[in-house]
C-alpha cells in the first residue's frame, strides 16, 4: 500500500489475489507527478472499512479497477454505499468491461462520475489536473462522462509507445511467498496480435490508437527483476497476454533478454512462468529461455476439435496442438492449459471430438 501521508490525492481500489499491476502503474506514474496515492486492495475489505480508510484518506479521485465484470454488482452496492454515506471524492472506473461498455457501467452505477478508458497513467493524470474544469473534460482523451443528462464520451487517447518510459510500479511492502520464497507478478508488455473470440484484450486495446502490441526492452525488464530479486522475488509470473516466439522481432528480443538474465547472475537462482498461444511455441526458443529460468508455461489450447477451434478463431489446427504439445515435453517444461469444452457452436459431434482429444 502505498501511503505519503495522512490524506491522499488519489485513492485506488482494486480487486487483488495477485499484485494488481494496471493499479500500481498508474499508482507509481501518479507518484512519480507529485501526487499522492494509495492502493486498498478491497477483496478482504467490507464497505465499512473502506469508507473508513476514505474518510481518513479524503482523497480527491477514487479509481476502481474493475477487472471481473461478475464484480459490477458489488462495485454498484459499495459506490451506492459510499454516496449514501456522505463521500463527495471523484469517483472513475476503468477496465476492460468499462472501456468498451461504457454507457452501461454509467447507467449500472449512477455514483460514477467518469469512466476512464483504455489505459488509465496519461488519463488519470489530466483528469486529476482538471478535476474543478468540468467545462474541459471534453478536451481530456479517453473519458466518458454525464452531460446534461447524455453521456459524452471523448476520443481515445493514444496508447502509450515506450513502455519504458513508465515508471516501474509500485509494490507491497511485503512481498509475497510460496512457502518461504518470494513470488512476484512482471509484466514485460501490453497487448497481442490475435483476435480470439472469446477475449476482450484486442478489442481493448485496438479502440485507442497506436500497435495492438508493444514491449519493453529487455534490459528494462531484467532491471526491475533485478530489483525485485533484492527484495526476495525468486519466482517471476509475467501477466503478459501472450508471450511470442515466432517472429523475428520477439526472437531478437528473447535473445537479448536471455543474455542479460546471464550476464546479472540471475538466471541460475530464479524460476518464472509465461503464456502462451499453441501457434507461438519454438522449439529453439523455448530450450534457450529454459536455460535462463524458464520453467514453467499456460497454453491457450481452447478446443479440441476443428469446428472450436474455428469457432474461437485460433488460426490454427488439432494437429498442431499435438506439434506444440510435443515440443513442450520434449523441452521438460511444465505446463497447464486452458481449454473450453463449450462454445456456442458445440454439438454432440465437438463434445465427443473434445473428449477423444484427451485419450
Amino acid at each position: 500500500m502505498i501511503q505519503t501521508k495522512s490524506n491522499c490525492d488519489v485513492l485506488l481500489v482494486g480487486y487483488e489475489d495477485e499484485e494488481n499491476l494496471g493499479l500500481r502503474s498508474m499508482a507509481s506514474f501518479l507518484v512519480e507527478k507529485g501526487i499522492d496515492v494509495e492502493i486498498l486492495p478491497c477483496q478482504n475489505v467490507s464497505k465499512e472499512g473502506i469508507l473508513k480508510q476514505i474518510n481518513k484518506r479524503n482523497p480527491k479521485i477514487i479509481g476502481f479497477s474493475l477487472i471481473f465484470q461478475r464484480m459490477i454488482f458489488d462495485f454498484a452496492e459499495l459506490i451506492d454505499y459510499l454516496r449514501n454515506n456522505g463521500v463527495k471524492s471523484h469517483f472513475t472506473i476503468g477496465g476492460h468491461f468499462p472501456t468498451l461498455e461504457y454507457e452501461k457501467i454509467l447507467e449500472l452505477l449512477p455514483g460514477l462520475d467518469t469512466v476512464v478508458r483504455h489505459e488509465g497513467e496519461l488519463t488519470l493524470l489530466d483528469l486529476y489536473r482538471h478535476l474543478k474544469s468540468q467545462s474541459q473534460w471534453s478536451e481530456i482523451r479517453g473519458i466518458a462522462y454525464r452531460r446534461n443528462g447524455a453521456i459524452e464520451v471523448t476520443s481515445p487517447r493514444p496508447l502509450i509507445q515506450d513502455l519504458n518510459s513508465l515508471p516501474f510500479p509500485v509494490r507491497e511492502d511485503k512481498m509475497r511467498d510460496h512457502r518461504g520464497v518470494g513470488v512476484c507478478s512482471i509484466l514485460a508488455s501490453r497487448g497481442c496480435y490475435y483476435d480470439c473470440s472469446f477475449c476482450s484484450v484486442q478489442e481493448f486495446y485496438s479502440g485507442a490508437p497506436g500497435p495492438r502490441r508493444r514491449s519493453r526492452s529487455p534490459s528494462n525488464v531484467v532491471k526491475e527483476m533485478e530489483q525485485l530479486f533484492e527484495r526476495g522475488a525468486r519466482i517471476f509470473i509475467f501477466k503478459d497476454d501472450d508471450f511470442s516466439m515466432k517472429s523475428r522481432t520477439q526472437q531478437r528480443w528473447i535473445d537479448e533478454f536471455s543474455y542479460l538474465l546471464k550476464e546479472s547472475g540471475l538466471a541460475d537462482q530464479i524460476l518464472w512462468r509465461i503464456s502462451c498461444r499453441v501457434d507461438e511455441v519454438d522449439r529453439n526458443m523455448l530450450n534457450k529461455l529454459k536455460t535462463v529460468g524458464l520453467d514453467f508455461l499456460y497454453l491457450g489450447i481452447e478446443s479440441g476439435c476443428e469446428q472450436g477451434l474455428k469457432t474461437c478463431n485460433k488460426h490454427y489446427g488439432v494437429e498442431d496442438i499435438y506439434k506444440t504439445l510435443d515440443i513442450i515435453e520434449s523441452s521438460r517444461i511444465n505446463f497447464e492449459y486452458g481449454f473450453m469444452f463449450f462454445d456456442p457452436d458445440t454439438d454432440l459431434g465437438s463434445v465427443k471430438d473434445n473428449i477423444s482429444f484427451f485419450e
